[in-house]
């Protein structure tokens, strides 16, 4: 008995290694809600090799309850490249309340562009009210509180919203109301609203039927919804590599060659159509960033991108060591700098029947 214990311990003490080298795995038990972080260096016979843990993990293995990186997987397939599957970290608030500051100084000056897009291409009546859906720091709803009499901003990210209150006072503005909640379930009565708006928001919804549908249901007759979604970042060569590159450092896929959710005129008509919108009206628009050099812009994404945001969170010590690696290829295959990327979307209009 004793030996065949100690053969089983050899056994997965080397399955294990294995399994975590170089970067570490993320264990997610489905039904517990434990993540489970294994990397090389916790490998000690007092922390994880103890029988107790060991008997865990076979019978989490032999149930399917284990699943690879599931975290990783699907919040790269949500910014990167395909609709999801099962929900994501980036429909959580975690991601968004981490990113907050990074996307205000960073992502918020370039967003306020495709904003003023989908304002100008919906048109507003001063009188209007609007609702801004997953408003973040407020980026369509603090726009649109200067052309209208009345904006309404919801948001599930608590530090986003605060954000969104900082820059509405220092702005003076005091016909925009900010309210915290799922946006899935709009605690609104029907046919409030003239208009609603959605900047790359929606697009990160567990169900996006669901959120289009309550958008259109506190919408008036004939009010109108404007919103923005990436067109595949494989038109976007830096990106792509950046996602690439980390997919291959952590030996798991951070990515895919899919289109992201609301990628396609298709997938926008096809969502738009079954929640009840008619008049599908699609375009495409471009911004192009500027950065001084590839550094730089490596910095800006790691600020203020969700994806990575979470990932240096969750590689804790690990991420320094990482990040010099995944940032010596890209600066092999593109250079010191400058940088100049064209970031095309897609802006949807689209009306109540």
């Amino acid at each position: 008995m004793a030996v065949a214990a100690a053969i089983f311990s050899a056994s997965m003490t080397a399955i294990i290694v294995v399994i975590c080298f170089p970067y570490g795995w993320l264990f997610h038990a489905h039904g517990f809600g434990v993540p489970i972080l294994l990397r090389p260096r916790d490998l000690t016979l007092q922390y994880i090799m103890s029988w107790p843990l060991i008997a865990w993990l076979y019978r989490q293995v032999a149930a399917g309850k284990l699943e690879r990186a599931p975290w990783l997987a699907n919040a790269s397939r949500h910014w990167h490249g395909c609709s999801m599957s099962s929900p994501s970290p980036l429909s959580q608030p975690e991601p968004w309340n981490l990113v907050s500051p990074g996307y205000v100084d960073i992502l918020l000056p370039e967003f306020t562009k495709y904003a003023r897009h989908a304002l100008e291409k919906v048109g507003l009546d001063e009188n209007a009210h609007v609702l801004d859906v997953a408003t973040g720091p407020g980026t369509c709803a603090l726009l649109a509180a200067a052309l209208v009499k009345q904006v309404t901003a919801i948001d599930f990210a608590h530090d986003m919203l605060n954000a969104a209150r900082k820059r509405a006072a220092g702005q003076g503005l005091r016909n925009v109301e900010f309210h915290e909640g799922d946006a899935q379930t709009l605690p609104f009565a029907d046919n409030t609203f003239d208009a609603a708006f959605s900047i790359f928001g929606l697009i990160f919804f567990p169900d996006r039927i669901a959120g289009l549908k309550e958008m259109r249901r506190v919408l008036k007759p004939s009010g109108k919804v404007g919103l923005t979604s990436w067109v595949p970042f494989k038109e976007v060569p830096l990106i792509e590599a950046v996602f690439t590159v980390i997919g291959q450092h952590l030996s798991t896929p951070f990515g895919s060659d899919g289109p992201p959710p609301l990628g396609t005129p298709e997938l926008i008509r096809e969502e738009f159509g079954a929640a009840g919108f008619a008049d599908i009206d699609v375009t495409r628009i471009e911004n192009t960033v500027h950065e001084s050099t590839l550094h730089a812009y490596w910095e800006s994404m790691v600020r203020s991108t969700a994806p990575l945001t979470l990932l240096r969170k969750r590689m804790g010590d690990a991420w320094g060591q990482f990040e010099k690696g995944v940032f010596a290829e890209l600066l092999n295959r593109f250079g010191a700098g400058p940088v100049t990327i064209t970031m095309p979307a897609w802006l949807t209009v689209a009306s109540k029947t």
